[in-house]
């Protein structure tokens, strides 16, 4: 850093100079999450159930956390659409290229499991 011919008014008091005041942002109360959807009737229910089951034990096998497997979400969105092809699999929100081929057969074999006399709801 250096000084210029063009700082020496500055110095002198013959010119003036602003700087911007920052803006202190105010509190804001914390905002409380929603509670996460949960399965209503009881096929629901025990495909829940089932789906967390594989998950955690994929998870176990690799050591790590459940929800790197598929986030709680997934699982649901896994619940209300029930897809029994990997196409159908990977539109929902958290199904990749990569999971889809790690997972996405074993995910399917549950659901295809628990449809057995299930009605899927008309779209």
């Amino acid at each position: 850093m250096r000084l210029t011919d063009r700082c020496r008014p500055l110095l002198r008091g013959e010119e003036q100079l602003s700087l911007r005041k920052d803006r202190i942002p105010e509190k804001r109360k914390p905002t409380r999450k929603k509670a996460p959807r949960q399965p209503v009737s009881e096929a629901d229910r025990l495909l829940w159930e089932a789906l967390r089951a594989l998950r955690k034990q994929l998870a176990e096998e690799q050591g790590v956390p459940p929800y790197v497997v598929f986030h709680d979400s997934t699982l649901l969105e896994m619940v209300e659409l029930r897809p029994t092809t990997l196409a159908g699999l990977s539109a929902i929100s958290g199904v990749g290229q990569h999971k889809l081929e790690r997972y996405g057969e074993r995910f399917i074999a549950v659901i295809r499991e628990h449809d057995v006399g299930f009605e899927k709801p008309a779209v």
